[in-house]
């Protein structure tokens, strides 16, 4: 709506949401493991609050032609790359480019939303916890400023 309101009630929302982030995983994980976030490890309204974001931060444009040339990077390397179509790229209106929405896209089918409540975005149970390693003590006095494990920086 054009006063900002809600065009879909919230769980429509998040299930446009989710199906958005399974549709690009590739780069909403890859961002979220930038991040040092594990989505699958996370409750769900905790992942949702960060695919928010990430949806957000994703249709910020500087200009028409940053976002397209955005989506066809996208078309070309989701077809090449994973042989399927990239289908949220903005839609041409005359000369304007419309932002895309959720609900210009498809929602979740009964089976998508069975495997996210059956736990596919849950923890991995069998992964070990890898062991504290303390920071280095830095000596700025010293010539090896961080023990002899490493070498005194350059100058």
């Amino acid at each position: 709506m054009a006063n900002g309101g809600v065009l879909r009630s919230p769980g429509n929302a998040a299930r446009g949401l989710a199906d958005w982030a399974v549709d690009l995983w590739p780069y909403v994980n890859g961002k979220a493991l930038t991040y040092g976030i594990r989505l699958g490890e996370l409750d769900a309204s905790d992942m949702l609050d960060i695919l928010h974001f990430f949806f957000e931060e994703d249709n910020h444009y500087v200009s028409g032609e940053s976002a397209k040339s955005r989506d066809e990077l996208r078309k070309n390397m989701y077809r090449t790359m994973y042989n399927r179509e990239y289908k949220y790229a903005h839609k041409e209106q005359g000369t304007n480019r419309k932002t895309p929405s959720l609900d210009d896209w498809g929602t979740f089918s009964d089976e998508d939303a069975a495997a996210f409540n059956q736990g596919v975005f849950t923890a991995k149970q069998d992964q070990e916890t890898k062991p504290y390693i303390p920071p280095t003590s830095v000596n700025a006095d010293s010539p090896f400023p961080f023990g002899t494990g490493l070498d005194s920086p350059l100058n």
